[in-house]
């Protein structure tokens, strides 16, 4: 179809309770709703927009969207473009936890913030087709991300005490290159290959 739609929500909550939890009891919520559109103006190019609403009970969540291209360039050639901005709240977990025994010292932080990111990707495919049994393709990406406050666990003293702490930039770019052969339909071999800079 030319316009098609999907709409929906998504509820996550969490609650813990226990000793090694900060004060008791804690409780987290994250409650969204999304809308999903796919526009189809010709047979080889659909553009997909998305958009989703964030209420979160402990932090400001903004609006998160992201938009979806694909061209198919030729019969057996495609192409995806892809940008999106991301948004993630601390886990209970990260945020009150206090684990502490003969090997392990982790403890929460909650004055932890959100991350907030920026996504890019671009992708090439070309899948070979053949009346016979055996068919290949390969796919090439790239990839660019930018994230805010990145949540990382990490070494905070001398003797082995790990917390949870924010990264004010960090950023990730690479490729990678995957092959696919189908040699007959009940065998297929998979090769592929990826860098990551950060």
């Amino acid at each position: 179809d030319f316009f098609s739609y999907q709409i929906g929500v998504d509820f996550n909550h969490e609650t813990g309770y226990g000793k090694r939890i900060k004060d008791t009891t804690q409780q987290i919520g994250d409650y969204a709703g999304f809308l999903s559109m796919k526009f189809t103006p010709w047979p080889v190019l659909s553009i997909q927009p998305g958009l989703r609403v964030i209420y979160n009970r402990n932090y400001n969540a903004p609006l998160v969207y992201s938009i979806n291209i694909k061209w198919g360039i030729a019969e057996p050639l495609a192409m995806r473009v892809s940008a999106a901005k991301g948004f993630r709240a601390p886990s209970l977990k990260e945020l009150y936890l206090n684990f502490d025994d003969v090997n392990h010292s982790i403890f929460g932080n909650p004055d932890l913030v959100a991350e907030s990111s920026h996504n890019y990707n671009l992708a090439l495919n070309y899948k070979h087709n053949s009346a016979a049994a055996y068919n290949w393709g390969i796919e090439l990406g790239f990839f660019y991300n930018q994230i805010h406050d990145k949540i990382e666990l990490k070494q905070v003293t001398a003797d082995a005490v790990y917390s949870y702490i924010n990264i004010d930039e960090f950023y990730t770019q690479g490729f990678e290159i995957n092959f696919n052969n189908r040699i007959y339909p009940w065998l297929k071999l998979n090769l592929g290959f990826s860098y990551t800079g950060r």
